[in-house]
């Protein structure tokens, strides 16, 4: 699907591309006449069955959005960095755990986020798969680089990460690439 910044939806205008998904990309839309602005879910012209079932889920909970609810939602969403497929996951949890609830339990996502429809593949049912996959896929150098990272919570600095390699005794150079890798591959997610 093409981009679409600088095309107008109702009153308002997309920015800016925020992600893109199986059947839709989501933008963010500045209101043309008032300081405000909203995400906006771009469908792709034509879905399939599953996938139209899929957004008539997903618009069912968004319609289940209330003043006491909508800021822990959007912790969520924060805290699961933006993910589509974590915040997927989650929602599906709100049928057991009220947002504010769910919220407080995401100190273990990976024992959170289970459950994904079973039409999908296995890399797309936990985040613990999808993570899994993802690494089989890396090489071994990114393999290393990644379980590295691994000690740190909450990010790091390019430095930290050369600072590692140096400890190891291992040229610091290669390290540039490895991490550019990693951030193409949405392994990591670069920070400014």
């Amino acid at each position: 699907m093409a981009n679409r910044v600088g095309e107008h939806f109702g009153n308002y205008c997309l920015v800016a591309l925020l992600g893109r998904g199986g059947y839709a990309e989501v933008y963010l839309g500045q209101h043309v006449r008032l300081p405000l602005q909203a995400a906006i879910k771009v469908l792709h012209a034509h879905l399939s069955d599953t996938e139209a079932e899929h957004f008539q889920q997903e618009a069912q909970t968004i319609a289940k959005l209330t003043s006491t609810n909508a800021r822990p939602i959007a912790e969520i969403c924060v805290r699961l960095d933006g993910l589509p497929l974590a915040i997927e996951l989650a929602a599906a949890r709100i049928k057991l755990l009220p947002p504010p609830a769910l919220l407080t339990r995401l100190e273990h996502r990976l024992q959170m986020l289970t459950g994904g429809a079973q039409n999908l593949p296995a890399r797309q049912q936990t985040l613990r798969n999808t993570i899994t996959w993802s690494y089989d896929l890396l090489s071994d150098r990114e393999q290393r680089l990644f379980r590295r990272l691994s000690i740190f919570v909450g990010g790091c600095t390019l430095q930290a990460i050369e600072a590692i390699y140096a400890a190891f005794g291992e040229e610091v150079e290669p390290v540039l690439d490895a991490v550019a890798l990693l951030i193409d591959k949405s392994l990591l997610h670069q920070m400014e």
